[in-house]
């Protein structure tokens, strides 16, 4: 597997829009609901219209801020990002983007509100607008947000709890009348369902009871002079999925105790929805949970394949985790067990998301330090099953972290650092300023960082000369001589820094995954990672590994961190280390300079043909960002150069 690109991601470009939900702060002040993230691909219209099957949207919700960004493989699209926040209140799991022919919705639901956040659609735009279509395939539909049309009575609902209830999880969608659905979970097996209008239609929000809980049975039960008062804690609501098939959504819940419901919804505002399986999971008796802390770890998702609906449960207890995969029975309302296959350690391995593509099932994990991939191929017959195989990837941009400064110099030690593929802007700025004190203030230009601190790492070698003569102290040769005493601290504690920094961007929220190209990837805090599955189940060696005779560190750089055009001027340094301030505005002329200083260079010659070859493959992700890079490789976009010297 080649990690084609790791770009930064979740960097709001504006004001960030504040949401009135509650008077009150959220009361649910020890819970904490998990951080989750997804990607948003368009699929209603023709994938060819505006280059559409090149865009999608990433989004990531933690705590009470919505953020959401849209990438084009294609264009640098204008005004794409956009960041949320729900005054006194707490994003719950299950987030959902959502499009019908007329809009892109994003649909939120929180400990006391649900909301939909409506985007006009690009091909919408382009009819009703006629704007030129080279401008509008550039602008982002984040772009058409519109405050006043969000707050909206018909698009905000304030929900009605039950006493002594809290929810715990969430699903969303949008049904074929456009309306927007909300399930909401709750902590004593409730479930309720919120439906709003059609989009841009007058009315009012309603709520419906799908599903009692134990504390309105409770409440009954101390009416009556029978019955049991106790709760029954095993029924709570762990996890929801939903999904969207033809005219019906179904949406399908997973109660602490293994009892699964399935609830369809089917677009007919006469009709309710309607529960057409209520059954228990198909594990053995010994299996049934007995730890809260494990249950939480459950997780349901609904896959259809070859028209059958399937459902995928993760199943963790104590030192097991199995994976159930299960068809649904609507006739005899059981589920049956198609195949089960053990997971991993869940000790040492927290599952963060799973999804099945075709005949193959991703599993993304988090070990406490960086993201896990494992994948294997998926057969319905559970006599012909593939082995899990490690999806290799390259989190730390190719470099491995320098355990000993003590042979460097100062300034291969700052180039260590400061190598823009290696750590973020963000991750640098916070580090210096942590080891450089407050009192500092630094530019979060990079390089401007990077001449700040070597000024400062040159008086700690003062001092250290001043009270120690056998220190020999820097002076205009300070950068290239040996480290002392004072700037190695300095320099390892900088590092240690920017490590830890680092692994914290890294930590996954979602797998990431593109229909159109067929590439796969994951979303972490601060970056998202696109990469090739063409040769998964064949050799997943990255590029360096497979070709010897390619520099180990020449490959890594061009397949790491940060988007790609900045990596290729980068590559280059210092050559065009003047143009890297410049790569904000537009950065393909100065990566389409480095390209062709490149190519123009006999030692790199076969080092940038492999490049293209496994870039450039039309079953690589990330391809169409790269085609106006590539058309520097071509011959005759070629300048005129002296092969061999780069001049």
């Amino acid at each position: 597997m080649t990690a084609v690109t790791c770009a930064a991601c979740f960097r709001l470009r504006g004001e960030e829009v504040l949401i009135p939900t509650t008077s009150s702060p959220v009361s649910f002040t020890d819970v904490k609901y998990r951080e989750t993230a997804g990607c948003f691909t368009y699929g209603i219209h023709d994938p060819d219209i505006l280059n559409l099957k090149n865009r999608f949207i990433i989004w990531r919700a933690c705590g009470s801020k919505f953020s959401c960004q849209e990438y084009s493989l294609t264009y640098d699209l204008v005004d794409a990002s956009r960041s949320f926040r729900f005054q006194n209140d707490v994003i719950l799991p299950g987030t959902s983007i959502c499009e019908t022919r007329r809009a892109v919705h994003i649909l939120v639901c929180t400990t006391f509100s649900v909301h939909r956040i409506s985007f006009g659609h690009p091909s919408s735009a382009l009819q009703d607008n006629g704007a030129e279509t080279d401008t509008l395939q550039r602008t982002s539909v984040l772009s058409s947000f519109n405050y006043e049309a969000m707050l909206d009575p018909s698009n905000k609902y304030l929900l009605s709890l039950p006493a002594n209830t809290m929810p715990v999880v969430s699903a969303c969608a949008v049904s074929k009348d456009d309306e927007a659905l909300f399930l909401v979970g709750m902590d004593d097996s409730s479930v309720l369902l919120i439906t709003m209008p059609p989009y841009l239609a007058q009315g009012t929000p309603t709520q419906t009871l799908l599903c009692r809980g134990f504390s309105v049975r409770r409440t009954w039960s101390s009416l009556l002079p029978f019955g049991h008062s106790e709760p029954s804690p095993g029924e709570t609501v762990v996890d929801i999925a939903v999904h969207q098939r033809n005219t019906e959504v179904l949406f399908c819940v997973v109660s602490r105790d293994g009892r699964v419901q399935l609830w369809s919804h089917g677009g007919n505002k006469e009709c309710s929805p309607s529960c057409v399986l209520s059954a228990h999971l198909p594990v053995d008796k010994g299996v049934v949970p007995m730890n809260a802390s494990d249950v939480d770890k459950w997780r349901i998702k609904i896959f259809e394949i070859s028209g059958q609906v399937l459902l995928t449960v993760f199943v963790s207890v104590e030192d097991i985790s199995q994976f159930f995969v299960l068809s649904v029975n609507s006739a005899s309302s059981r589920l049956d067990k198609l195949l089960c296959f053990e997971a991993f350690d869940v000790k040492h391995m927290e599952l963060i998301d799973f999804c099945q593509t075709s005949v193959t099932f991703w599993t993304l994990w988090f070990d406490g330090q960086k993201p896990v991939v494992y994948s294997k191929q998926l057969h319905l017959d559970s006599f012909c099953q593939a082995q899990w195989k490690q999806i290799s990837f390259d989190s730390d941009g190719g470099h491995r972290t320098v355990t000993n400064f003590s042979t460097c110099d100062l300034t291969t030690a700052l180039q260590f650092i400061f190598e823009r593929s290696l750590f973020s802007p963000k991750v640098i700025l916070k580090s210096v300023r942590v080891c450089c004190g407050t009192k500092f203030a630094f530019s979060p230009d990079v390089q401007a960082m990077k001449s700040e601190v070597m000024k400062y790492a040159t008086t700690l070698g003062s001092a250290s000369f001043d009270n120690n003569r056998s220190t020999v102290a820097p002076s205009c040769g300070a950068e290239t001589s040996k480290m002392n005493a004072a700037q190695l601290a300095f320099m390892e504690n900088l590092l240690s820094c920017c490590t830890q920094y680092h692994q914290v961007e890294l930590r996954p929220l979602a797998l990431l995954y593109l229909p159109s190209t067929s590439a796969h990837g994951l979303i972490c805090e601060e970056r998202f990672f696109v990469f090739s599955v063409s040769d998964l189940f064949d050799d997943h060696r990255s590029l360096s590994e497979s070709d010897e005779s390619v520099p180990f560190d020449h490959t890594r750089k061009l397949m790491s961190s940060y988007s790609v055009p900045e990596t290729i001027a980068a590559y280059v340094y210092p050559k065009f280390s003047k143009d890297i301030s410049n790569m904000k505005q537009d950065p393909w002329p100065v990566a389409k300079e480095a390209v062709s200083y490149l190519i123009s260079n006999v030692s790199y010659s076969r080092f940038i043909q492999k490049f293209k070859a496994n870039i450039m493959h039309d079953e690589m992700g990330f391809c169409h960002l790269t085609e106006r890079v590539i058309c520097a490789l071509e011959p005759h976009a070629l300048p005129s150069r002296n092969p061999g010297t780069g001049e």
